[in-house]
């Protein structure tokens, strides 16, 4: 069976070739990762991370949490669909980065065409929540925000 980012990530966290140290999870908060299903929502949303200053990569949700382990961002936005189902795989990643690290980080924030309902897998670990249509008015200062407070300034 191939192992799965969620393995890796149980290795890391007892400190499988760390020396028992979780540094190897330390969140870059100059990369954001930007998960879309569509390639144009990924293209926009990125372009405005990047006129916040940060570098972005982008995946699809299905490819979310192996990019999560491997690139270990300090920002994570996700484009919602309607119903909320398809960023269901991301959650886990999320919350065990945090647990392993012992911060909030990576932050998440939520793009989404409704209020989250609070019964949404992810309406408790959001960070942010920004309401659709996407505008660089709206989501570039809350991400310079939740960096800027990640940081410490």
């Amino acid at each position: 069976m191939p192992e799965t980012s969620f393995d890796r990530l149980r290795d890391l966290e007892a400190g499988a070739g760390m020396d028992g140290q979780h540094g190897g999870l330390a969140a870059n908060l100059s990369l954001a990762l930007i998960v879309c299903s569509s390639p144009i929502n990924r293209i926009v949303v990125s372009r405005i991370a990047e006129q916040a200053g940060l570098k972005t990569a982008c995946e699809t949700p299905q490819r979310a949490a192996e990019a999560l382990f491997s690139q270990r961002p300090g920002l994570v936005i996700l484009d919602c669909c309607s119903d909320h189902v398809e960023i269901h795989p991301i959650v886990p990643a999320i919350v065990d980065h945090r647990r392993a690290s012992g911060t909030r980080l990576p932050m998440l924030i939520v793009l989404s065409t409704k209020c989250l309902p609070a019964d949404a897998p992810f309406a408790e670990i959001a960070d942010a929540v920004i309401a659709k249509p996407i505008t660089p008015d709206a989501l570039q200062p809350k991400i310079e925000q939740l960096v800027e407070d990640a940081r410490g300034r």
